[in-house]
């Protein structure tokens, strides 16, 4: 079982202990985009997505929500309702905040730009980041079980999944008093799009509505220096954070709503990127022992857009015989903008940490989301079934005893790594689920 390795204190045996569970069979778990490409990151494994996340814990901000509201995609509660759950969900956590490096202050003065030291969480091992199988308690694991659909009874109460056994191809029912759907957007609303007995929770036309990503301008710094010999407490501690700093009330007012943040990372060694990374760059990996390299990530917010959801292909079936799911993807006439914003920003900074001889390599285009799982939205909460697939609670309207606790739930995406903020929306409903239990609510 994977859970047996994670705690390895060997960062670099960790990341290949991983790196299988990241490949995707693409048949088994196809998808297809219409619009603009996107890159759905799918990991297949006890731990999920949170065996690629990188620690980020970054609390939501007042003008988040604001710029939400202004969206017309207003969060249906204020910022300090979901920061009680933020709180409690902090206090599960292996929490540390990471030294600030020297460096990143440097640029930070010399841009005029505010930077933070990184807040992580970190597995028990303190060389990886926290995972969701760190955290579990009383809970049985099933792996290789693929959930195919929603079950419900002719009252309107979802009764359990029907699943197959992606070894075997054995086929099962597993029922419960409740479903928690935390599948990650995409797969939580095919569950809900591909269910017959899920039809309800889609009486007004929303599940797949909604779906945001960020958009993220990358730029690598090769430098022809050796990282320095002294290894961090753990792999997270050379990093920082740049928060916001555009289109706050009227201070650094731009021509696009919303705002972005920047990621820090370096230096790290050079081979840490492996043989076929330092060939993509176009260099020899014979010779990269005496260089290092830093990372800077810029992450904007996307709003909703009508034409931006996730449906079902009518004609093609993936190898478990289900619908597959379509991405569709649109942008506004100002993400361009916002794009263009992010690039110049972050080419500064990288150009403010390059040394003498380095080079720097843009990584991805900025304008194609997808790639780092930050996608939000697609089953959103509200007050109201006209507008929202759940209820305040993550409970699905329309529909007893289902409920959802992943970032579907997001009306909007955020400028900033979202990891906190699911797992505040998460405690929520997990909280509202033991009421309903114990009260008989379901």
């Amino acid at each position: 079982m994977l859970e047996r390795r994670l705690p390895s204190c060997d960062v670099v045996h960790y990341r290949e202990t991983i790196k299988p569970l990241t490949q995707v069979d693409a048949d088994a778990w196809a998808y297809r985009t219409s619009g603009i490409s996107f890159d759905w990151i799918r990991v297949r494994a006890g731990g999920g997505r949170s065996l690629v996340w990188g620690g980020w814990l970054l609390w939501p901000e007042a003008q988040n929500f604001k710029d939400a509201a202004a969206a017309d995609q207003p969060w249906p509660f204020p910022i300090e309702a979901i920061a009680t759950h933020i709180r409690r969900a902090r206090n599960l956590l292996n929490i540390r905040q990471a030294p600030m490096p020297p460096h990143f202050a440097a640029v930070g003065a010399k841009l005029g730009l505010e930077v933070e030291e990184k807040l992580a969480a970190v597995g028990p091992c303190g060389c990886r980041a926290f995972v969701s199988l760190d955290w579990r308690r009383r809970s049985t694991l099933r792996p290789n079980r693929v959930v195919l659909e929603l079950l419900a009874n002719r009252r309107g109460r979802v009764t359990g999944v029907s699943y197959v056994d992606a070894e075997t191809g054995a086929r099962g029912i597993a029922t419960g008093r409740a479903v928690v759907l935390a599948a990650s957007p995409i797969e939580t609303a095919r569950l809900l799009l591909a269910s017959p007995g899920a039809a309800p929770a889609n009486a007004h036309g929303l599940v797949g509505t909604g779906l945001t990503d960020h958009l993220v301008a990358s730029y690598l710094v090769l430098v022809p220096q050796p990282a320095p010999a002294t290894e961090p407490a753990t792999p997270m501690d050379r990093a920082a954070f740049v928060p916001r700093f555009v289109n706050l009330g009227r201070k650094n007012r731009r021509d696009y709503p919303g705002g972005f943040t920047l990621e820090l990372h370096g230096p790290e060694p050079l081979l840490e990127l492996g043989a076929d990374g330092i060939r993509a760059l176009g260099l020899d990996p014979t010779a990269a022992a005496d260089a290092s390299y830093f990372l800077v990530h810029a992450i904007g917010e996307t709003l909703p857009h009508p034409d931006r959801k996730v449906t079902l292909d009518p004609d093609r079936l993936d190898r478990y015989g289900r619908r597959i799911p379509v991405i569709h993807q649109a942008q506004s006439d100002a993400e361009p903008r916002r794009a263009r914003d992010m690039e110049e920003t972050a080419l500064a900074v990288a150009d403010a940490l390059a040394t003498p001889g380095s080079r720097i390599f843009p990584l991805r285009e900025t304008l194609t989301p997808g790639g780092i799982a930050h996608e939000a939205g697609g089953a959103v909460l509200g007050r109201s079934p006209q507008r929202a697939v759940t209820d305040l609670c993550g409970r699905v309207q329309n529909l007893r005893g289902l409920y959802v606790a992943d970032a579907s739930l997001m009306p909007t995406g955020l400028d900033r790594p979202p990891t906190l903020t699911v797992l505040g929306l998460a405690m929520n409903t997990a909280d509202s689920l033991l009421e309903h239990l114990a009260t008989g609510a379901l």
